[in-house]
């Protein structure tokens, strides 16, 4: 079977300013030759994504991540290289992209269809699936120019869905929405994912990423840097920011100090929950009896190696702090180069909501805690079927009954 997609050298530049020349060359259709100083926010990418894969685009921003997406969706014609595409694209590269905003919600469902190639009476018969998933109530017959973002995206992304596409396009419009929103979105993406359906997104969550994503592509300055699998995208990814950060902190000490870095003495990779049916996720349920495991690798001999595993709300809340000690696990001393996979299990006791797993490990001596590494790796979406708030779940239940008195109640004698 034929790639769903396949890009071949592909580039795309921009010239560095606007003249005369550029002027006539963009009014007249023929191709435009770089000069030295034009800017090329894509250069030489080429890859195939087969029919079923789900595939993530990673980077930082101004890295040539939405023209990639752009390319692919037919948007911009490659300066250099051929895109092929073959079969049906939604695209949800920027908000309200092909709604009409003088129209009302309801009328730029159908308009969205028929850009998508689906007549009146076929949108018809999806109406009801599009209008159930946007959940925007009476405003679906209000003009969209008066939505907010967050129902700009639970539109856009209700038609995307329900409109059957071959490849899905998602360019970070769904972090615009509503913490209910976002959750509902990954869950459905995770539905289509597992129906087969072929997925492109671009998103800074590497834990999204992570998750549901079979394929990764790394980008830096417009080059593909990596394209393969996942996790080993995204450690190549981290290490880079690694030393960019290393770099950096170097180059704003003095000079007699910036020869004395010292790595970390120990490291902590592939943070993952494992939910209550084996499977790796960033969205667990209220309650479930959930594994979080990582790896842990000694860079340095340690005598009493300590973990540690927080929890804290996007407000800094910690929610949670536990250690190896508080599990009643002493570590044997560590020697270099040891690995160790580390796993803590629990019930997920807190609300709905978006937390934050800090981990890290540190080296007990003489009753001090000497830090060797720690960072915050994880970031999850509890979510629940139950009408929970706050931050930390009770599992609680209550009862009622009547107290028998002899006194009377005054005024009912």
């Amino acid at each position: 079977m034929e790639p769903l997609i396949q890009l071949n050298k592909v580039g795309k530049f921009y010239p560095s300013r606007l003249t005369a020349g550029r002027l006539l060359r963009c009014l007249w259709p023929a191709p435009m030759k770089p000069k030295p100083n034009d800017f090329w926010a894509l250069r030489d990418v080429s890859f195939e994504l087969k029919r079923g894969t789900v595939l993530g685009v990673i980077g930082r921003n101004g890295m040539g991540k939405s023209t990639l997406l752009q390319l692919i969706a037919g948007l911009l014609d490659p300066s250099e290289g051929q895109v092929t595409v073959r079969g049906t694209v939604a695209a949800l590269l920027e908000l309200g992209a092909g709604f009409n905003p003088e129209f009302t919600g309801r009328e730029n469902i159908f308009l969205s269809g028929s850009i998508y190639g689906y007549t009146q009476e076929m949108m018809a018969e999806k109406y009801e699936d599009v209008v159930r998933f946007a959940d925007i109530g009476n405003h679906l017959d209000q003009p969209v120019k008066t939505y907010s973002s967050g129902m700009f995206a639970r539109l856009a992304f209700a038609v995307a869905i329900n409109v059957d596409p071959d490849l899905l396009l998602v360019d970070e419009i769904l972090s615009v929405g509503d913490m209910e929103f976002q959750s509902k979105c990954f869950r459905k993406i995770e539905t289509l994912r597992e129906a087969g359906m072929s997925i492109l997104f671009v998103s800074h969550g590497l834990d999204s990423v992570n998750t549901l994503c079979d394929e990764a592509l790394l980008l830096s300055h417009g080059r593909m840097l990596e394209y393969g699998k996942t996790k080993e995208v995204i450690d190549s990814y981290m290490n880079m920011l690694a030393v960019k950060s290393q770099k950096s902190h170097a180059a704003q000490r003095p000079d007699d100090d910036a020869e004395k870095t010292v790595g970390a003495r120990a490291e902590i990779c592939d943070v993952m929950v494992i939910n209550s049916k084996g499977v790796e996720t960033i969205h667990p349920y209220t309650g479930e009896h959930c594994r979080v495991q990582y790896r842990l690798l000694f860079h340095d001999d340690v005598a009493h190696p300590v973990i540690t595993l927080q929890t804290r709300t996007m407000l800094g809340v910690i929610a949670s702090d536990i250690t190896s000690e508080d599990c009643h696990r002493v570590l044997p001393p560590a020697k270099r180069g040891e690995e160790f996979l580390v796993s803590f299990e629990m019930d997920m006791n807190l609300c709905p909501g978006t937390y934050r797993f800090g981990v890290g490990v540190v080296d007990t001596l003489e009753g001090q805690h000497v830090p060797l590494f720690g960072r915050e790796a994880l970031t999850i979406e509890v979510i629940s079927e139950q009408n929970a708030r706050g931050i930390v779940y009770l599992n609680h239940s209550m009862s009622v009954k009547p107290v028998h008195t002899t006194q009377s109640v005054p005024g009912h004698e």
